[in-house]
């Protein structure tokens, strides 16, 4: 039986092709590397997204925005301090925190002793 996803770490596991063409030998992205992300069964793929929104908002503002709109449309979870799921359309997305967890002063952080 062959080696799992699991099992191997980050490896080449898709072959990337630039639409503009600038992957092409002497062009400016001829050796870059790529990270490819399965938006759709990758349970990893919302945090990542989230956070890649959050720090290319001041310089890529339209993408920052269709990121974060992709995941209020496909993703939901639940209350870190609580567990309740939360609705990813209200302000509480940053904290990941229902509204009700949100307004402790506490914000459900934890620190470890």
């Amino acid at each position: 039986m062959g080696e799992s996803d699991k099992d191997k770490g980050l490896y080449n596991k898709f072959k990337v092709y630039r639409k503009d063409g600038q992957d092409k030998p002497g062009d400016r992205h001829h050796h870059c590397s790529y990270f490819v992300i399965d938006m759709t069964h990758d349970k990893f793929a919302m945090p990542a997204l989230m956070a890649y929104s959050k720090h290319c908002h001041d310089e890529y503002p339209e993408l920052s925005n269709d990121l974060l709109e992709w995941c209020l449309n496909h993703y939901s979870f639940n209350c870190v301090s609580c567990g309740k799921p939360v609705n990813l359309h209200n302000d509480e997305i940053a904290l990941g925190m229902c509204p009700s967890c949100a307004s402790h002063e506490t914000y459900g952080i934890q620190f470890d002793e």
